[in-house]
């Protein structure tokens, strides 16, 4: 499923009236999702932004379609998405396959976070992919092309190490 299901499902649910009426300048700005594919869960939350409080509201969608008010880095106003993204987030999984493959890398993916949001002209998605040897692959994905513009392999101890 897409981004747009996921909004849709959201607005036509009887909390998004509430949530119009609440934060009426709101737009969507985010989503977030993580699909942990050892357990074969998934969270889905979409991020708007409301310019009259200055905050973010996170709507979960796993719970009821709640929404928590957050605050912002100082002076940052997060740039519209319309929530048409091109690629299933099925497809994350198959591009990020697709791409350790390229490089020789036979690693299983056991979770996957992904943010859908806008970085320059683009819709892009960034992820953190947890792998089963330990290691995290940091990669952002054009929504439009499904070009990988980022891609690159850590080690899940190298972040231990820093704590």
């Amino acid at each position: 499923m897409n981004l747009q299901f996921y909004v849709e499902k959201f607005e036509s649910s009887e909390e998004f009236d509430s949530f119009s009426k609440k934060y009426p300048d709101s737009y969507l700005f985010a989503g977030f999702f993580v699909l942990d594919l050892e357990c074969g869960r998934e969270e889905q939350k979409i991020d708007f932004f409301s310019p009259s409080i200055k905050k973010a509201i996170t709507i979960d969608l796993n719970d009821d379609f709640k929404g928590q008010e957050s605050e912002l880095m100082k002076d940052v106003i997060p740039k519209k998405i319309n929530g048409e993204s091109k690629i299933d987030l099925r497809e994350l999984e198959e591009i990020v396959y697709s791409e350790l493959e390229k490089r020789e890398l036979k690693k299983k993916i056991i979770k996957i976070i992904a943010i859908y949001h806008s970085s320059g002209d683009k819709n892009v998605w960034s992820l953190n992919v947890v792998l089963k040897s330990l290691e995290v692959l940091k990669v952002e994905i054009v929504d439009e092309s499904k070009e990988v513009l980022f891609f690159e392999k850590r080690n899940l101890l190298e972040f231990a190490k820093k704590f």
